[in-house]
């Protein structure tokens, strides 16, 4: 089958055919010659030729004058006369799309387009992952600077600071969270704040909040109605 298809089936069933094993010897091998010849010069089992084919004559192992005798004998074959004006007829070899194509050819264009979709789909779900993972950001940008400086309340020497942010990758949202404590604690009402870069890289956003005092558990107790030691307040 590999050889360009030029191949004729017999199917294993021919041993069983009634039609066939009627046939003298000598026409079983003109039937198969006929399906050989057809196979190299017909199309889907279909033949103009003349009626005295010298070649098929030297197939069958007959004389010119009795090819066409020959061809009318043959079982599942059509002859058909007085089709062209210039003498010659048209010989069919009935089923030859069932029998005589390449059946497994469909079979495997469908399991060659499973196994394409399945990769299609495989790599539509490992794309799918992929948007999924957020990117990195690569050591040596300033994604998300901007937004730092802005809500840091020191704006000085932003160059070392820029150069501090590239060399840590500092996490954003937890210096943000952090902030939010940090602007508000005592030292930095006071004005003592670190500088933009010192504060990257000694990674300050990692500081614990001061725990409240006393007297400030005191005052939250009396809005909740709790008691705090031994002085309960309503």
């Amino acid at each position: 089958m590999a050889d360009q298809k030029r191949w004729f089936k017999l199917w294993h069933t021919i041993l069983d055919d009634d039609d066939i094993l009627s046939l003298l010897p000598a026409d079983r091998w003109a039937f198969a010659a006929l399906g050989c010849y057809l196979v190299v010069h017909g199309r889907s089992g279909r033949i103009v030729i003349s009626p005295r084919n010298a070649a098929l004559a030297v197939a069958f192992g007959c004389q010119p004058e009795t090819v066409l005798s020959t061809l009318k004998r043959l079982p599942h074959v059509l002859v058909e006369e007085g089709q062209n004006d210039n003498g010659k007829i048209i010989v069919i070899m009935k089923n030859w799309s069932k029998y005589q194509k390449d059946s497994t050819s469909y079979k495997r264009l469908k399991r060659w387009r499973d196994n394409d979709d399945k990769r299609r789909g495989e790599e539509r779900r490992r794309e799918e992952k992929r948007k999924d993972i957020p990117p990195l950001v690569p050591q040596g940008t300033l994604e998300g600077f901007e937004t730092f400086w802005t809500a840091y309340p020191r704006h000085e020497s932003k160059s070392d600071a820029e150069k501090a942010w590239k060399q840590h990758r500092p996490p954003l949202a937890r210096i943000l969270s952090a902030l939010a404590w940090q602007t508000h604690s005592e030292k930095w009402r006071q004005g003592i704040i670190p500088h933009a870069a010192s504060y990257l890289r000694k990674k300050r956003w990692e500081d614990e909040p001061p725990k409240p005092s006393t007297d400030a558990r005191r005052i939250n107790a009396a809005w909740e109605g709790r008691e705090v030691g031994e002085v309960k307040l309503r």
